[in-house]
């Protein structure tokens, strides 16, 4: 097998472990919020850590 190949599945590998691990946490989770919801607040945190210029 050529090692680019193997890297290539490596990575694929990795994210599909990663994929589970979110679903499982996502379904265990007792808070859900929605999509709209996490990007207001994360901005929200953004815009409180600039500083006024």
């Amino acid at each position: 097998m050529r090692q680019s190949l193997y890297e290539k599945q490596q990575a694929l590998l990795e994210i599909y472990q990663k994929l589970c691990e979110a679903e499982a946490e996502s379904e265990t989770s007792k808070t859900k919020i929605s999509h709209r919801q996490l990007m207001d607040e994360m901005k929200a945190n953004l815009n409180d850590m600039i500083p006024p210029e």
